[in-house]
């Protein structure tokens, strides 16, 4: 409805968050409702006629740990960070929501639509692994942080709140995304 209104208006440039279309991408494994609606309402916009278009593409939230991964303090004082399938070697696109969108749109503003009407902009503040998180957390907190990988039966049994198909499959779609992120560019 907002692209439908920015072409009624007249808008000269619209800047979307997008998401990368998860179905295509990876051969029909991954079927994700949040990321392939994102990514139908971009492909949508390039249709409408808009002059010009811009498509954020945001990594994974810093903010996302603590939350959507649990942080579970054992009574030895250490912290488990519990993440389904996701190894410590294993790396992710990360960003702080609050601080790092904005600067990046504010560079994509300033460049102008000459430059990046079109484009996908990858957003990464840093490619960092699961070690590094829990290493980081360690030195921030003063307490031991490990990671602690989930499988399927650990889901079920002790978090059936991530034993959503489509959490699994973005958790699964992060973890080899480092691999083809490059199709952003």
């Amino acid at each position: 409805m907002i692209a439908d209104v920015a072409k009624e208006t007249g808008l000269n440039w619209l800047i979307y968050s997008s998401a990368a279309d998860n179905v295509t991408e990876s051969g029909g494994k991954f079927q994700m409702a949040h990321f392939a609606g994102k990514n139908r309402v971009e492909q949508y916009i390039r249709t409408l006629g808009i002059p010009n278009a811009t498509f954020i593409y945001l990594g994974f939230y810093f903010q996302n740990v603590g939350n959507f991964v649990p942080l579970v303090s054992k009574e030895n004082g250490e912290v488990d960070v519990v993440f389904p399938y996701l190894e410590e070697d294993d790396v992710l696109p990360m960003i702080d929501a609050e601080s790092d969108t904005g600067p990046i749109v504010v560079k994509v503003i300033e460049d102008g639509p000459s430059k990046w009407n079109g484009k996908k902009v990858p957003v990464a503040a840093e490619y960092i692994t699961m070690k590094n998180i829990a290493d980081t957390l360690s030195k921030v907190t003063g307490k031991t942080h490990k990671l602690r990988t989930l499988s399927d039966e650990e889901i079920v049994k002790e978090f059936p709140l991530m034993n959503d198909d489509e959490f699994k499959q973005s958790v699964s779609l992060y973890r080899i995304r480092f691999e083809f992120s490059l199709f952003l560019l």
